[in-house]
């Protein structure tokens, strides 16, 4: 007890400082994980994004395909 009472007797802002560094790293915490919240939120958007515009291309590469077999197939009725 009297090593405490050296303690805060000796430095008293040390004690005092104790309860708001508890409180900047809690704070600190809070904010990481909701940091880390948003950014699953913002990875979960992208790769819907990139699934739409893969959708897209392929949609689009099939349709390319398609209408290329149709002229060709056109073409060689005509000769």
């Amino acid at each position: 007890m009297e090593n405490l009472n050296k303690i805060i007797l000796d430095n008293p802002e040390k004690v005092l400082s104790i309860p708001l560094l508890k409180n900047e790293i809690q704070h600190l915490k809070d904010q990481n994980e909701k940091d880390g919240k948003v950014l699953k939120v913002e990875i979960a958007r992208a790769y819907d994004t990139n699934k739409w515009i893969i959708g897209l291309v392929c949609t689009m590469l099939v349709s390319i395909i398609a209408l290329n077999i149709s002229n060709l197939l056109a073409k060689s009725k005509k000769d």
